[in-house]
C-alpha cells in the first residue's frame, strides 16, 4: 500500500470534507456515491452478476455490496494488520462463478513473518444478484511463504486474466535487491494456474501445481517458474487488460519517481537499479536490460501512483465511454487525486488528447484522492474505492443527446428553422425520421439521401463555436397541413456518434 507518513498523517485531518467532494471530470462525466461507512477499504472485486467484495485493511472484513445493500459475509482470521501497509490487501472472484464459487483473498499473516494467498468457498445465494446471503468458509491456503518482514511494500493486487490464470503482484518487503531475484517471491507479479487446486483440504498448495506451462521462466526454482515479471519496488495495484492480457502497473517510487509499467510477461523494470527513468540505488556491478515504463509522475505530481485500468467498451454497456477512450490506460495518485490517459499512437504510447471539460491540459481528472483500487465494470463505468473516506464510488459516462431547440410549429408558405444543438464543431445530419403518419409529399419536399428506415437526409453542417446549428427548410407546401412531421440528427463528435430524440413539427395554415 502507498506509504508517506507525513502526507498520509495530513490527509487524514482533512478526510472528511475529501472523501465528499466531488471530483472534477470531463464533461458529461456523472461521479457517484455507491456506499459508505466502510473501514479503511483496501479493495474490491465484481462477481459475474455485478455484486461488489469489499475488503478493509484492518476489520479483516469481506463485504458484499447488493442492491444498494452492504453486509459483512466473512472475517479473515489471522490478519496482522498494524502498520499502513500490512492487513487484507487483495480479493478477486473466479471467472466461472458460480459453477466455481471461490474468493482469492491476499493477506500479511500474524501467525508469521510472510503474506499468505487463500482461496474460500462461497455459500448461500451464489447465483442471486440481489442478495447478501453469503458467507465465505473451508479456507485453502494456495501460498504461505511469502517474505513480510518489514511493515512496507507488500504489493496487494490479485486479478484474473482472460486466459484464466491468477495475477499476484508482490512488493519488495523493504528489502531493494530482492527484486531483481526471480527466485525470492519479492518486488514481482506471480502467475499461477489454480484449476488445478483440489477443492478440498486446507493447503498448502504444492506449487509445482500452481505453475502455468507457458509462464516466462525455465527456473532455477519453482518459485521463478511462477514469476511473470520483476524489478518492481511496490506494485500495490494493477490491471488486466480483458482483451490483450497485458497487465498495466502502477509501481510506487521512493523518492524521485512513481512509474506506470506494462508487462506482457519476463520483463525487468529495473527496481532498485531505476525509480521510473532515473538512476536508483542500485544493487551489484553489473546494471541488468530493464523495460522502460510507461509513464511517470514527478515527486511534484504526485507521491504514490494507482492503476486505473486499460479501457475496454462493453458490447451493449450503458456507460460505455465511447470510441475515443478504447485502448487507454488511466493512471493517477493516491494522494493529489489526479487521473491520466495515455493512448497508443502505433508507434507507442502518448498523453491522450484533452477532451472537453477536462479540468486540466494534463489531468482527466482531480480531486480524487485516496483511491485504494480502481477497475472497469461490466456496465462499462470506472469504479473505484477511497480507503480513508471509507467508500466506494463510480464514474460513468452520460453522453449528451443532441437536442431541438425550434418551434414545433411550422406554417405553410413559409420557410422553418431548424436549431440543434451540442458540443462545438459537431458535425451533425439532419434528416427526416419516417413514420406511421409522415406524409408521402415529405421525402419531395426535404429528402435527399435515403437512409433505409431511418428517413432521409437533407442538410448536413458542423455546429458553431456555441454548439449551434441552425438550417433554413424550403417553404412548407399547404398539402402539408395537418400532418406531424418528425426531423432528427445523427451528431458525429469524434470517433462517436449520437442520434437526437425526434422533434415532432406540425403544420398548419398560416393565422389571418
Amino acid at each position: 500500500m502507498p506509504s508517506r507518513i507525513l502526507l498520509f498523517a495530513l490527509a487524514l485531518a482533512g478526510c472528511a470534507a475529501t472523501a465528499a467532494a466531488q471530483p472534477a471530470l470531463p464533461k458529461d462525466f456523472v461521479h457517484d456515491v455507491l456506499v459508505t461507512n466502510l473501514a479503511r477499504p483496501t479493495g474490491f472485486t465484481t462477481l459475474p452478476d455485478g455484486r461488489h467484495l469489499i475488503i478493509e485493511q484492518r476489520t479483516a472484513h469481506v463485504k458484499v455490496l447488493a442492491a444498494g445493500v452492504v453486509a459483512t459475509i466473512a472475517t479473515i482470521p489471522n490478519v496482522r494488520a498494524d502498520t499502513s501497509e500490512r492487513g487484507l490487501l487483495g480479493v478477486e472472484v473466479d471467472p466461472k462463478w458460480p459453477t466455481r464459487p471461490y474468493v482469492y483473498l491476499y493477506y500479511t499473516s500474524s501467525k508469521s513473518p510472510t503474506a499468505h494467498l487463500i482461496r474460500m468457498t462461497a455459500t448461500g445465494d451464489v447465483a442471486n444478484p440481489t442478495s447478501t446471503n453469503l458467507m465465505l468458509v473451508s479456507p485453502y491456503c494456495i501460498i504461505d511463504d511469502i517474505p513480510s518482514a518489514t511493515q512496507n511494500h507488500k504489493g496487494g493486487t490479485v486479478r484474473f486474466g482472460p486466459g484464466g490464470m491468477l495475477f499476484l503482484s508482490l512488493g519488495d518487503d523493504g528489502t531493494p535487491c530482492t527484486a531483481q531475484s526471480i527466485d525470492d517471491l519479492r518486488g514481482c507479479i506471480l502467475r499461477l494456474d489454480v484449476s488445478k487446486l483440489p477443492t478440498t483440504g486446507t493447503g498448502p498448495a504444492p506449487k509445482s501445481l500452481l505453475v502455468p506451462p507457458e509462464n516466462p521462466f525455465r527456473g532455477p526454482s519453482v518459485n521463478a517458474r511462477l514469476t511473470f515479471a520483476y524489478g518492481l519496488r511496490n506494485p500495490f495495484r494493477f490491471n488486466v487488460d480483458p482483451k490483450t492480457g497485458r497487465l498495466y502497473i502502477a509501481d510506487v517510487g521512493e523518492a524521485l519517481m512513481e512509474e506506470f509499467d506494462e508487462a506482457e510477461g519476463g520483463e525487468n523494470f529495473g527496481w532498485p537499479w531505476l525509480e521510473g527513468t532515473v538512476a536508483g540505488p542500485g544493487c551489484g556491478p553489473n546494471p541488468p536490460k530493464t523495460t522502460p515504463p510507461l509513464a511517470t509522475l514527478l515527486r511534484t505530481e504526485g507521491q504514490s501512483v494507482i492503476a486505473f485500468g486499460l479501457y475496454r467498451n462493453r458490447t451493449g454497456a450503458p456507460h460505455n465511454f465511447g470510441l475515443a477512450y478504447e485502448g487507454c490506460a488511466f493512471y493517477g495518485d493516491f494522494y493529489t487525486g489526479l487521473v491520466r490517459r495515455l493512448r497508443h499512437d502505433g508507434n507507442g504510447w502518448i498523453a491522450a488528447p484533452q477532451v472537453p471539460g477536462q479540468p486540466t491540459a494534463a489531468d482527466w481528472c482531480t480531486g480524487s484522492p485516496f483511491v485504494s483500487q480502481a477497475d472497469i465494470g461490466a456496465d462499462g463505468a470506472l469504479y473505484l474505492t477511497n480507503l480513508v473516506g471509507g467508500s466506494m464510488h463510480r464514474i460513468r459516462y452520460v453522453p449528451r443527446l443532441p437536442r431541438f431547440t425550434s418551434p414545433t410549429i411550422a406554417t405553410s408558405g413559409t420557410r422553418h428553422a431548424l436549431t440543434l444543438e451540442r458540443d462545438p464543431g459537431d458535425l451533425a445530419i439532419f434528416y427526416v425520421a419516417l413514420g406511421a403518419d409522415a406524409p408521402r409529399p415529405v421525402e419531395r419536399h426535404f429528402g435527399m439521401l435515403e437512409l433505409g428506415e431511418r428517413g432521409f437526409s437533407f442538410a448536413g453542417m458542423r455546429l458553431d463555436t456555441h454548439g449551434r446549428g441552425t438550417i433554413t427548410l424550403p417553404p412548407v407546401p399547404h398539402e402539408l397541413v395537418g400532418h406531424t412531421v418528425h426531423f432528427q440528427a445523427v451528431v458525429v463528435s469524434g470517433p462517436d456518434a449520437f442520434i437526437s430524440p425526434r422533434h415532432a413539427v406540425t403544420i398548419e395554415y398560416p393565422r389571418r
